[in-house]
């Protein structure tokens, strides 16, 4: 379907004016996946196919097929958020106001320069998913760190009703009490605070929030993920008052 769509913008000649963003979704709500965040629950693929080399008189650059054929796809490691793509857009289309009120940031300077670090976190949030599915979780997420904050850590973290009442969870819930290297009991029942070292720990298992020599460390993220709630309005903020 994709390829169709490239194919029809190209035959109707307007490739050398379109921006195309390939994205995605999580998939099903399966366990440490989605309505998670841990990793599986907030990596997805963004491709980003950008208008060929303009040739305009700022850049100098050629604008012949010829240079736009010599063009090849280059890989960013930059820290992305979906709300990035808002101020993406409109920063592309000329717009001369991105929205003081947005909390994304273009990323044209990314594509300008795919080699750029970019922001030094992102931040994300989970409040819901289904009715009955309550869990809110804040996060701040660095190249190496993840810092998760359980707002509602007291209870279970729930399942979607489709998995919650699938053999296969039943099953694991009775009977083998793991879920691939994780405990299902620290996943079902998880502390206010969790600290991962990514490079060390991809899988997010090890729990370092509790270290003594992590604690300057949860400080400084608990002020990131406060000023974050204040900057967006978040409801869950006043947790941290009466708790």
């Amino acid at each position: 379907g994709v390829g169709r769509l490239v194919d029809l913008i190209e035959q109707s000649g307007s490739d050398r004016e379109t921006v195309i963003l390939y994205l995605s979704d999580n998939g099903g709500a399966f366990p440490v996946a989605k309505t998670t965040l841990y990793d599986p629950g907030m990596q997805l693929p963004l491709i980003i196919s950008t208008i060929p080399s303009a040739g305009s008189p700022e850049t100098g650059s050629d604008s012949s097929p010829e240079a736009a054929g010599s063009e090849s796809a280059v890989s960013c490691d930059a820290l992305v958020s979906w709300a990035d793509l808002a101020p993406t857009v409109l920063d592309l289309a000329g717009s001369p106001d991105l929205g003081a009120h947005m909390f994304g940031e273009s990323l044209r300077p990314l594509l300008d320069e795919p080699s750029g670090q970019g922001r030094d976190h992102v931040f994300a949030s989970h409040c819901f998913h289904q009715v009955t599915n309550y869990y809110p979780m804040r996060v701040v997420r660095t190249h190496r760190w993840k810092f998760i904050y359980n707002i509602a850590w007291k209870l279970d973290f729930p399942t979607a009703s489709d998995i919650h009442m699938s053999a296969t969870w039943q099953s694991t819930l009775r009977e083998s009490g793991t879920l691939g290297q994780r405990e299902v009991d620290t996943y079902l029942h998880r502390p206010r605070f969790e600290l991962y070292d990514l490079e060390a720990d991809p899988s997010e298992l090890h729990n370092l929030a509790e270290m003594p020599a992590q604690a300057e460390q949860v400080a400084e993220f608990v002020t990131l993920i406060q000023n974050f709630q204040m900057e967006t309005s978040d409801p869950w903020f006043h947790k941290w008052i009466y708790e």
